[in-house]
């Protein structure tokens, strides 16, 4: 597959088959509403030992929106830990009157550190992308998976319309 600069692929443009003819036929169909190109469409057969390396555009997904969930962790963990900071400034306690740069800066780690935490769970629960569990499952399970990999909105609405109207799931 090329390379592609906005991956967005999500439950809904994939389709789960349980016969390699509807598949085929999902595939020829979403390659033509793609303008042709297979490139942006991919089909995994039942026990496919290349699983892996059909769905990396999912995993490529998966780290870029991990890179965000942690960048929007640290600006708000930061923030959070500067308030905290600036409220027992205000309100005069001794430790954060007297010692500014040290209370400021534990402040800040502290809220870092919890923030970078819970950053990691948001980042990598399961739920955050819902192609590549279900993926592996149906393929152990003997079922066809074509995946599809929309670059506009009308592309994305096309395949997700497809897939609801031949019930995959």
């Amino acid at each position: 597959m090329e390379e592609r600069t906005n991956v967005r692929s999500a439950r809904e443009t994939m389709g789960i088959f349980t016969n390699a003819q509807t598949a085929e036929h999902a595939l020829q169909h979403i390659s033509t509403l793609f303008a042709g190109d297979q490139s942006r469409v991919a089909l995994i057969t039942p026990h496919d030992p290349q699983v892996e390396s059909k769905l990396k555009d999912e995993f490529s997904h998966m780290g870029q929106a991990a890179i965000i969930v942690h960048l929007w962790s640290v600006i708000l963990s930061v923030a959070a830990g500067g308030i905290f900071w600036w409220i027992f400034y205000s309100l005069g306690n001794p430790m954060f009157v007297h010692e500014i740069a040290i209370s400021l800066l534990g402040s800040i780690c502290v809220f870092l550190l919890i923030g970078i935490l819970i950053g990691c769970f948001v980042a990598y629960m399961p739920s955050r992308n819902g192609v590549i569990e279900p993926t592996k499952k149906a393929v152990a399970d003997g079922k066809w998976v074509v995946v599809a990999y929309p670059t506009s909105g009308t592309e994305l609405q096309a395949a997700k319309n497809f897939f609801k109207q031949n019930l995959a799931t």
